[in-house]
């Protein structure tokens, strides 16, 4: 029974992320889906329906609201204990409360829980509501117990170093790691054809320098930072020489800063310049058009968007947090340029690096490779999770 808080149609890292694996693990003749179990946050949605063949079954109330979300984890464990008899396994894309509510009923009906650190922090942030700068307290200490309880019954997975040692550090008893993956037959550079087509498509001019954001527009994936460095290197180089391309959206999240993208809040100038489009189920005709990918997060587990430019050859401008320079190392020869985190007018520099390094390669006549190890292509890391579900399902039957 695999557990997320949303599902497709939702876009989002741990979205994606977990629809691309159940396809590979559906795929599978060694595991079976049961059913997927997430939140109905919109009235348009169906509480039944099938997604890529598996069944999705979406619980609770309409909305995005904290005690919205509160019954849907109530409901949610209600669900599992009624159908226990129906799965072998929990496999659950998050931990905080939604990890504890599922670690809870896999620990009171004996089934085994597998629980996936979506994003680093996650686990030991306080929860939704509470004042993030608090550390002391009745609910700071609560939250630790619940964490500690959490890690402690269930079988954690981690994207990364950084990822692991926040599970240890609750005391976890058995982590592993297990990175996201990405489908390496459709994410891969583009030849001359689908990269002039791509931008024909997007209306971008073929000589331009493309930078490209894809992904939530939320202040933590430092946005507010994207904006002013892009007008710095659009005041050195002109709209002729650079675009930006920002797919995705605020909608349904909390700290949004779509607003700060439209046309009259922009200019006229970088109006011209930046291309704002919605989330899209393939976002590969934008990466085809582009040349280097920008991710200015504050915070990150393992960015799929990050896995996909990497994939498809594209310089990458990247935050310099510890998930990033891991996958910088993780990545030898690939061009990864890091920034002070935080800072606009380090992004701003990093943008410049990047620009010179296409003009360089372009003057080279040298091909877009993927810089992609074979560790992060998901049918290793279906593999992985098959090897996983299976293994602490049998551990329970012997």
């Amino acid at each position: 029974m695999v557990v997320i808080p949303r599902y497709a149609p939702v876009f989002g890292g741990a979205e994606n992320q977990c629809r691309l694996l159940n396809r590979h693990l559906a795929r599978s003749e060694r595991v079976t889906i049961v059913s997927v179990l997430t939140s109905r946050i919109l009235p348009t949605l169906s509480r039944r329906e099938p997604i890529d063949g598996i069944a999705v079954r979406r619980l609770g109330g309409v909305g995005v609201g904290r005690w919205t979300l509160y019954r849907f984890f109530l409901i949610t464990g209600a669900y599992l204990w009624v159908r226990r008899n129906h799965y072998d396994v929990i496999h659950c894309h998050a931990t905080s409360v939604l990890g504890f509510v599922v670690t809870l009923v896999g620990w009171l009906t004996g089934k085994p829980v597998v629980l996936k650190l979506s994003a680093n922090g996650e686990l030991l942030r306080t929860f939704p509501g509470q004042d993030r700068g608090r550390r002391d307290g009745v609910w700071a200490r609560f939250h630790r117990l619940i964490a500690s309880f959490t890690v402690r019954h269930a079988h954690t997975v981690a994207l990364n170093g950084q990822g692991l040692e926040e599970l240890q550090t609750a005391g976890a008893r058995r982590a592993t790691i297990i990175p996201n993956g990405v489908d390496t037959t459709a994410f891969r550079p583009p030849s001359v054809h689908e990269r002039a087509a791509a931008r024909a498509k997007l209306g971008l001019p073929e000589s331009a320098v493309v930078f490209e954001f894809t992904g939530r527009f939320v202040l933590l994936k430092g946005l507010d930072l994207l904006l002013p460095a892009f007008r710095s290197l659009l005041t050195t180089h002109g709209a002729a020489a650079v675009r930006l391309v920002l797919v995705g959206s605020g909608e349904l999240q909390e700290e949004s800063v779509a607003t700060a993208f439209a046309p009259e809040r922009l200019g006229p100038e970088m109006a011209r310049s930046v291309h704002v489009h919605p989330p899209a189920d393939d976002v590969r005709p934008f990466l085809f058009a582009g040349d280097v990918f920008v991710m200015p997060s504050r915070h990150e587990g393992l960015s799929n968007a990050v896995l996909e430019a990497i994939a498809c050859g594209m310089v990458c401008v990247l935050s310099d947090i510890p998930p990033h320079r891991e996958l910088q190392e993780q990545s030898p020869g690939h061009p990864i340029y890091l920034f002070a985190s935080g800072e606009s007018g380090a992004l701003a520099a990093a943008l410049e690096q990047a620009y010179a390094a296409i003009m360089e390669m372009r003057a080279a006549r040298r091909p877009a490779r993927s810089g992609l190890e074979a560790t992060f292509d998901m049918r290793t890391v279906a593999g992985r999770y098959v090897d996983l579900l299976r293994d602490v399902a049998m551990r329970k039957e012997s």
